[in-house]
């Protein structure tokens, strides 16, 4: 038998186990909890019965079992539907093999035939031999045991979380009684059986019950107020009291009740209940609503924007040291301003502006007040609010003062919150660093917005409070009127949870020791300058730790040393050429570029750290001086594909590389140089993706290799197979084998999938296209799947457009697609045509598209394998036949009309997933109404003297 001193030990709590119970939700908002067993109290004298812990009003409850007490270590309550309970005693049962014990309770008293759906949960434990299982029995006023479904596996050797849902047992409902048996069995040997925590929860059907009000809480002196009830067993003719009072109450359902609470029950501070009382006499238990101190509210009564008249506020005085002040909707329906347009200072506790769904409201300290602190927010300490602007707020501070900060929080704890939607204006020439050191970056604040708009006054150059300071959406202007700002900074760490945007004019200088982060996009329009304590210093980078896709936009510009971070599982967008001279760190996420947008990394520049997730989705540049070129990395890859590239040269000219992996079909594909006996002909290149490499200016002296990844969609089934080589595009004269110069194999093929590892060539002197590639005739070794030799598509006399291709050897090739389209971007599937499988023959196909329209046309193939991999071909672009009628529409951008010249035709309009969002027909005058349609780019569809004409419109 375990002893008692053995069980004190720590025990951890189990999952749930799922697969042998009926588990249940959390403890809901109608769920009573009608006994609570806890067990802690037990003695060495204790006997049955036992009493429980708690029980719910108008409920009794006793406990019996087979044996005698037994009590060991219990446990705190877990993290299911449980009522708290602290760690203690267990109630313990000892079992043999082939006996069985039970532990029982009973539950009676008046208010049990109000309840129905019990649930039941508990925490059981057993020894390494104890009892396996436990059943549920139940018996109904007295009536035979009946035996429950579902059984519950005790914990092995440590507590474990379980239950019975008896909910969908309609016996159960309403009983006038009900014995509840737990049934012990399944012991291997003499062992125990611990059960701790045991509770019944049901549903109260019959009694109302509170679950929320809103609101919950008001100030006091407030209007007439309608409160919101949520909760059950509502009925018709319910009756709200407040304090109390029965108050005027609307039935809305059984779930909802509303009621006007009178102004002269909130006219003072305090705490006072409510309580819904049916007709039938029941009643829930009170829930508190709370009436807080008085809020000066604005009413506007005066006629003016002033702050400083009084009949404006609810108050019917001004606002004074002691008042936490609310500008909201509670009295003045439309937008409103508020000014402190007296050179008077105003000190008081904390100001809110929050318009919920009404209009914007305005706070602002005009150019006219000259006072040095026109108002002082005294709410200080941690958790305090001493301003908050909520959506559609402003406050703007455009003091004229001499001296001072115009507005300021006192204090430096994090007690100014800007919302998401909220916007602080600084229109002063006076400093911001007294209220940015109590900025919050509280959750919702992430887009709260920080406008600087200083006046034509304001000097040129206005430095930034950025050292340790955090931003929602920083918005750095011009000055009004003027040809240029700047906005230097410096200091440690700057944070931007939202967007950084920088105007027209204005050049932003940070010097920022470690990281400027920035957790939005970056658009400047005027010039962004990151600038490093130290010249050639690496301790500065920009970091993008967003969570949503960021974009970087604008003239931007590094120093030398400053690096760039990647750190966003959503990814980066570069959307402006960019060169960088300090470390590239790719973290998370990929960082996107084009050819127009290119990163360009300079001789000095290094990679900090890259992979198959966090890599250069696009074309890269790298900057190199003269000589030797050891291990230069290109991170780029494409889509999900991440394929770096590596150069390594004896010598060389100082020039830029430029490196693009470009995914399908290589150009000339089937057209191979002559090889020799070092370096055989090649009789196939990869099909799925290629890499051009160029040089500028042409690295005329380079005399190197390349080194190219291969992953599992790469179709290299034999990595150490000697045909296995790199390829180089002639300068477009064909394909020819630039040699195997050593394979490294990190993951070996598999059936399905390719091998991972790189291959690098032998060396050579020019630059091109490369490709994996193959000299072997053999399609089982590396097969670099189908090779497509041609593709084109040509006209008819009578409108047909006649498609062919041609391959010269196929490996698991299920079916070809031909798809057209009518703007390049939208295509559609026009023929499906079996493949022929694995095959080393050439073969071609055909196909007649017979609906072709006039208008200029857009083919591609699209060809998939049998594990489902697709690859498409490079598109073959028609021009309109001879007699295609043109057609222009007008405007474009359009807002809410389009014009076009084709009276009396239908015209559908798409969106660009190719669905039919709108069918007219077009009227005399031309014009076609669009104002149903959301902002986007559509295309318009017409059929005109038999031709079908395609255009594509923006409506803004």
């Amino acid at each position: 038998m375990v002893t008692r001193s053995t069980l004190y030990f720590s025990l951890k709590r189990a999952s749930w186990l799922c697969a042998l119970l009926c588990w249940l939700p959390l403890l809901s908002w109608a769920q009573t909890t009608l006994v609570n067993y806890d067990f802690n109290t037990l003695t060495s004298t204790s006997n049955y019965p036992v009493d429980p812990l708690t029980t719910a009003p108008g409920i009794t409850s006793e406990a019996t079992g087979s044996d005698p007490i037994v009590f060991y270590g219990g446990t705190s309550t877990g993290n299911a539907a449980f009522v708290a309970n602290t760690a203690g005693l267990a109630l313990s049962m000892n079992n043999s093999s082939g006996n069985v014990r039970y532990f029982q309770f009973s539950l009676a008293g008046a208010a049990l035939p109000k309840y129905a759906a019990f649930k039941i949960y508990l925490q059981g434990y057993r020894s390494a031999t104890g009892a396996t299982t436990l059943t549920l029995q139940y018996s109904v006023s007295g009536g035979a045991f009946q035996t429950f479904g579902s059984t519950y596996a005790p914990g092995n050797a440590v507590f474990t979380e379980g239950g019975f849902d008896l909910s969908g047992l309609p016996t159960l409902n309403t009983p006038s009684s009900l014995t509840f048996r737990l049934v012990a069995s399944g012991a291997s040997a003499t062992g125990s059986l611990r059960i701790d925590n045991f509770q019944v929860q049901a549903i109260n059907t019959v009694d109302p019950f509170i679950n929320s009000l809103s609101p919950s809480t008001v100030a006091a002196g407030g209007p007439n107020l309608p409160l919101t009830i949520t909760g059950s067993n509502f009925a018709a003719g319910a009756v709200v009291s407040f304090n109390g009072q029965n108050v005027a109450t609307t039935y809305n359902s059984a779930t909802s009740l509303t009621a006007l609470v009178p102004a002269a029950a909130t006219a003072a501070p305090g705490s006072y209940p409510v309580v819904v009382a049916n007709p039938s006499g029941t009643s829930s238990a009170a829930v508190s609503f709370v009436v807080t101190n008085v809020v000066p509210r604005w009413t506007g009564a005066a006629g003016t924007t002033s702050w400083f008249d009084a009949p404006n506020w609810s108050t019917g005085t001004v606002p004074g040291t002691a008042d936490d002040v609310l500008l909201d909707h509670s009295f003045v329906a439309a937008g409103y301003t508020v000014s402190f347009d007296q050179s008077t200072a105003v000190s008081i506790r904390s100001l809110v502006v929050n318009p919920g769904a009404g209009d914007s409201i305005f706070v602002v300290v005009p150019a006219t007040n000259t006072a040095a602190t026109a108002l002082t927010l005294s709410n200080t300490g941690a958790g305090a609010t001493a301003l908050a602007i909520y959506n559609k707020g402003v406050v703007t501070n455009a003091s004229g003062a001499s001296s001072g900060d115009g507005i300021d929080a006192t204090g430096s704890s994090a007690t100014v919150f800007i919302y998401n939607g909220g916007s602080y204006r600084h229109a002063s020439g006076r400093s911001h660093a007294a209220l940015v050191e109590n900025l919050s970056a509280a959750i919702g604040t992430e887009q709260g917005v920080f406008d600087f708009r200083l006046p034509a006054s304001a000097i040129s150059s206005y430095a930034i409070s950025v050292s340790n300071r955090t931003y929602g959406t920083l918005i750095l202007r011009n000055r009004l009127n003027q040809p240029s700002t700047s906005y230097p900074a410096a200091g440690n760490t700057l944070t931007i949870q939202g967007d950084l945007v920088i105007g027209p004019g204005v050049t932003f200088t940070p010097t920022i020791t470690n990281d400027l982060r920035v957790a939005g996009n970056v658009r400047v329009q005027g010039l962004l300058q990151l600038k490093n304590t130290t010249a050639g210093s690496t301790t500065s980078q920009l970091v993008f730790g967003g969570s949503k896709v960021q974009t970087i936009s604008g003239l931007i510009s590094f120093e030398p040393g400053i690096g760039l971070a990647v750190n966003n599982p959503a990814g980066v967008v570069l959307a402006t050429p960019l060169t960088l001279g300090g470390p590239l760190a790719l973290r998370s996420g990929n960082l996107t570029t084009t050819a127009t947008n290119l990163l360009t990394l300079s001789s000095a520049a290094a990679l900090a750290t890259t992979s198959s997730t966090s890599f250069v989705n696009g074309p890269l540049a790298r900057q190199t001086s003269a000589g030797a070129v050891s291990n230069l990395v290109f991170p780029t890859g494409s889509g999900a594909s991440y394929r770096p590239v590596i150069l390594n040269a004896t010598a060389q000219d100082a020039t830029t590389y430029l490196v693009t992996q470009k995914e399908g079909m290589p150009t000339n594909a089937a057209s191979f140089v002559a090889g020799t006996s070092a370096l055989p002909t090649l009789t196939r290149v990869s099909r799925v993706r290629s890499y051009t490499i160029m040089p500028t200016p042409a690295a005329n002296n380079f005399s190197g290799t390349v080194t190219l990844s291969f992953g599992p969609d790469d179709g290299v089934s034999q990595p150490a197979d000697a045909s296995f080589t790199v390829g180089k595009n002639s300068n477009g004269a064909g394909w020819q084998n630039i040699g195997n110069g050593g394979v490294n194999v990190t993951t070996a093929a598999t059936a399905t999938t390719g091998a991972v590892g790189a291959i690098t060539s032998q060396p050579f002197t020019t630059f091109s296209d490369f490709a994996l590639a193959s000299t072997s005739t053999n399609q089982d070794v590396n097969p670099l799947p189908v090779v497509l030799t041609s593709f084109g598509a040509v006209r008819q006399a009578d409108g047909a457009v006649q498609v062919a291709w041609a391959t010269a050897s196929e490996k698991r090739s299920a079916y070809f697609e031909v798809q057209r389209s009518l703007d390049g971007t939208i295509y559609a599937t026009i023929e499906k045509q079996a493949a022929q499988g694995t095959t080393t023959q050439a073969h071609l196909y055909t196909s007649l598209d017979q609906t072709a329209p006039a208008c200029r046309l857009y083919y591609r193939l699209r060809q998939v394998d049998t594990d489902g991999t697709e690859n498409f071909s490079p598109v073959v672009t028609l021009a309109a036949t001879a007699d295609a009628t043109t057609l222009m529409l007008y405007p474009n951008p359009a807002h809410d009309e389009l014009t076009l010249p084709a009276a009396g035709e239908q015209a559908q309009v798409l969106d660009l997933t190719g669905r039919v969002r709108q069918t007219s027909t077009l009227p005399a005058s031309g014009k076609l109404s669009i104002a149903a349609l959301p902002p986007g780019t559509y295309l318009l569809r017409v059929a005109l003297n038999g031709q079908t004409h395609v255009l594509r419109f923006t409506k803004e």
